[in-house]
């Protein structure tokens, strides 16, 4: 499965503490290999049609979507700012 990233997400996590970005890090690290799998428990959970959320610590969401082998991170911040973009779709 491959990853890719959109700007406003690359924006996002250049401006994190360093922290957060530690957290961000280590659950990105686990979407590849854990995509498909319900049980793993990396805090992922499908939102509606392609798009899903995984969370980064207590704070942090990460909004994605599949398109066939490829996910698309699209935006990374609260659970609220995840709503508001979804939202507008």
């Amino acid at each position: 499965m491959k990853v890719e990233t959109t700007a406003p997400f690359r924006r996002a996590l250049k401006s994190l503490s360093e922290p957060d970005f530690g957290l961000v890090s280590k659950a990105l690290l686990k979407l590849p290999e854990t995509f498909g799998h319900p049980h793993a428990h990396v805090g992922l959970r499908k939102l509606r049609g392609a798009f899903y959320e995984l969370r980064a610590g207590l704070a942090l969401r990460i909004l994605f979507r599949r398109d066939a082998d490829t996910l698309t991170l699209l935006v990374l911040g609260t659970h609220d700012e995840i709503k508001r973009f979804l939202a507008q779709l």
